[in-house]
Parts: structure tokens; sequence; C-alpha cells
């Protein structure tokens, strides 16, 4: 019987949606218009641009970090080159 009970209630689905739906759209009415002022488009242009400008310059510094590595890298290969060199010819 339990089970019959259970199974009735899991598989009838929800209920009540008409209600729900009624207070959620009652509850957003009450939500009013969003007024933006033109001064306020314009102070979120403002820092749209200067958003957009500092991904910019991160992209750059991300880029000259980048070329750095490499020269980085290409100096460590030569001072490796340098130390072999020294250790072959045993000029220390």
């Amino acid at each position: 019987m339990a089970f019959n009970i259970n199974a009735q209630v899991i598989l009838s689905g929800p209920k009540n949606l008409n209600n729900v739906t009624r207070q959620i759209n009652k509850q957003l009415s009450k939500a009013g218009n969003i007024k933006l002022n033109l001064g306020n488009t314009q102070q979120l242009s403002n820092i749209s641009k200067q958003l957009t400008s500092i991904s910019n310059t991160f992209n750059k510094l991300n880029s000259n970090l980048k070329a750095t590595r490499t020269s980085i890298g290409a100096l460590n290969s030569s001072f490796n080159k340098a130390a072999a060199s020294v250790l072959k010819h045993n000029l220390l």
C-alpha cells in the first residue's frame, strides 16, 4: 500500500502550476521599470572603453612576457653551451 501511494505521488507530477505562475507574475510586476539616465549610459560606455584598454594592455604584456621567456631560454642555452665548452677544454 505504501509503495502505491509513493508511486502515485511521484508519477502524478507537479500540482498548482497555475497558482505558482500567477504568484511569480505578480511579484515580477512589482519590480517596475528600470530607468537609466543618459549620464549612466555614458558612464557605462566609458567604463567599457577603459576595460577594453586594460584588456589590450594585458594582451600586449602577455605577448612581451612570452618574448622575454623565449629570450631568457636562448640566453640560458648559450650559457650552458659556454659552460660545457669551458669544461671540455679544461679552462677552469
